[in-house]
């Protein structure tokens, strides 16, 4: 293919190529497939209903299993988890950081150091 590593691996369903002309990576083992490129790194893994994407212009992570959602975008990483009403949700802004969960409210602001937390109504409130 090229001057320089061609490699292909089969054992126990693992599959690893690699070509030095554009450096791609592909692994199949037991339903993951992680395909790797020089060009835009992208990453493809899929295992039991979990897929994680990543990609170079904006490294975007996506993962679904059983309800659990989470997402990250590189421009201004923010990072989104749903699963039976737990929702997180990371800004690098201001660095935010919310957590829902059974109506405990988790607020981080890394300006001033802000945690609230908020849960069968007793209020927390700690700035540093």
């Amino acid at each position: 293919m090229c001057s320089g590593i061609v490699q292909f691996l089969m054992c126990s369903g693992i599959v690893q190529l690699l070509m030095c002309s554009g450096i791609v990576q592909l692994l199949m083992c037991s339903g993951i497939v992680q395909l790797l490129m020089c060009s835009c790194i992208v990453q493809l893994l899929m295992c039991s209903g979990i897929v994680q994407l990543l990609t170079c212009s904006g490294i975007v992570q996506l993962q679904m299993c059983s309800g659990i959602v989470q997402l990250l975008m590189c421009s201004g990483i923010v990072q989104l988890l749903m699963c039976s009403s737990i929702v997180q949700l990371l800004m690098c802004s201001g660095i935010v950081q919310l957590l829902m969960c059974s109506g405990i409210v988790q607020l981080l602001m890394c300006s001033s150091i802000v945690q609230l937390l908020m849960c069968t109504g007793i209020l927390q409130l700690l700035v540093l």
